[in-house]
């Protein structure tokens, strides 16, 4: 009996323990955030919307010029007239870049250029602007678009905003349809 009422002590002692330290200490990690329930009409908690931009509409018109264009050259990178199309769009779009800030052509920036830099930022800076990079970054990775292709003030601008090394190392582009090493569409002429 005296070994039954032992482990019945031993039991309710670690019981009592475990819910003390359970009491006393939260639950989970402190460095993870809580969460809370928003007001979806509170200004401060809105997230800014994928398409949202400046509200300039000279620019608005360039990105979604540029989107539409990079969405049809990336479905089909072989056809010219898309190809051509999406060179137009993301040269007019770039020249509009080089427009704010004429240092970045050149690669010439210093620090008497921040304030033209800072100005370039904010207005291409947008979460629309983000979108354009990445429907160029999709248009480029067939890797069918070299520096030539490019008026030369904007290669370096767009190399930046497609991600694409390739045209700043000047890799050739082809026309007629075949795929490369890592399955890059390459079109050859």
């Amino acid at each position: 009996m005296e070994r039954l009422r032992f482990f019945a002590l031993v039991l309710l002692f670690a019981g009592g323990s475990f819910l003390a330290v359970r009491w006393l200490m939260p639950l989970g990690d402190p460095r993870l955030p809580t969460f809370h329930a928003i007001e979806v009409t509170d200004p401060a908690e809105t997230r800014p919307v994928s398409f949202a931009s400046d509200k300039d509409a000279a620019r608005d018109a360039l990105r979604k010029a540029v989107i539409a264009a990079a969405g049809d050259f990336a479905k089909d990178p072989c056809d010219t007239g898309s190809r051509a199309r999406y060179i137009g769009a993301a040269m007019d779009y770039a020249h509009a870049w080089l427009a704010m800030a004429p240092c970045v052509a050149s690669n010439s920036c210093s620090d008497a250029n921040s304030a033209e830099l800072d100005r370039a930022q904010k207005a291409f800076g947008t979460p629309l602007d983000r979108r354009v990079q990445e429907a160029m970054a999709l248009a480029h990775a067939a890797r069918n678009i070299k520096a030539s292709d490019l008026a030369p003030d904007t290669v370096s601008l767009m190399a930046s905003l497609a991600a694409d090394p390739s045209l700043l190392a000047g890799a050739p582009g082809q026309l007629r349809p075949s795929f490369g090493p890592l399955g890059h569409a390459r079109c050859d002429g």
